[in-house]
């Protein structure tokens, strides 16, 4: 256990450069396979998400996120493959991901295992601008139109009911786009309660830091029926309260929502957030899923 614990410590101590890596979702506290390349590792189902934000509903130039995700794990093996997929926009930017991972997981002790991931991919920025008339909207353009290499790496432990991980994306932007960001790293951690052979209670808490100006603080808290219903919400500090629910329609798809409320200081001046998400399985037969997503 204290190899397990000094691991995780060296690898945000070494993690220190600069990025772009950030994500508008509601639901970000509970889709872990978007911000950590290792998560999905100890699933052995064939497995895709798609997820589509809209942040701050009615107000101009609001943020619009599409997302997908896929994972196809080799459980014989212990290792995955992903694949993640990104559009974004908001107000003149446009911002374009895609990226590939692989993933291998590892048994420490009973009902322990450790996952870990690498991730790498390409970003495309672009501001429309393209209606400005002047030298100085066309040397901006130049300068912040850019595509750059990102790359990422995360760390899981899973123990009984208990799961915490980390991730940390780097992006190699230019020197001469002149966009200086500080690394993107997140923390995240849950715990889940069984009530009985139906009922399970699940905390969770998210932590991202994307420069001084850029963090999240977030705690959530579900309601679990089986596999088939999860019903909760979760605070964002100063920033939003979010309220989701999840149902599994068939075993092969599930269908999750959110509503967002702002509550920081737009909150008089933006519109809330709505989002939607489905999730795709491909069942095996006498499937084992370790993470209880």
């Amino acid at each position: 256990m204290k190899r397990v614990i000094f691991i995780f410590v060296l690898f945000f101590i070494i993690v220190t450069a600069k990025a772009q890596y950030e994500l508008q979702f509601g639901q970000l506290i509970k889709t872990i396979e978007f911000i950590n390349p290792g998560y999905n590792a100890v699933q052995n189902e064939i497995s895709g998400t798609l997820l589509y934000n809209n942040q701050w509903n009615g107000f101009p130039g609001s943020p619009n996120t599409g997302a997908a995700s896929f994972h196809m794990p080799f459980p014989r093996k212990h290792f995955g493959i992903g694949a993640l997929f990104l559009s974004e926009t908001i107000g003149l930017r446009d911002l374009q991901t895609a990226a590939f991972s692989i993933d291998a997981d590892v048994r420490l002790a009973n009902e322990m295992y450790m996952t870990a991931g690498i991730l790498g991919g390409y970003q495309l920025i672009d501001y429309h601008i393209e209606d400005g008339n002047t030298a100085y909207l066309e040397s901006v353009s130049d300068i912040y139109n850019y595509g750059a290499p990102i790359a990422g790496a995360g760390l899981n432990l899973f123990y009984q009911n208990f799961h915490i991980g980390g991730s940390a994306y780097y992006q190699f932007a230019p020197g001469e786009s002149n966009f200086v960001n500080l690394l993107t790293v997140y923390a995240n951690a849950s715990y889940w309660l069984k009530f009985s052979a139906d009922w399970r209670f699940k905390t969770m808490g998210l932590f991202k830091s994307h420069g001084i100006n850029s963090s999240i603080m977030e705690a959530g808290a579900f309601l679990l029926f089986k596999d088939w219903l999860w019903l909760g919400g979760s605070y964002r500090l100063g920033a939003s309260a979010i309220v989701m629910g999840d149902l599994k329609v068939t075993n092969y798809m599930r269908v999750g929502y959110s509503y967002m409320v702002d509550a920081g200081e737009l909150a008089n001046f933006t519109g809330n957030s709505h989002e939607i998400q489905l999730h795709f399985t491909i069942p095996r037969k006498n499937r084992n899923l370790l993470s209880n997503r």
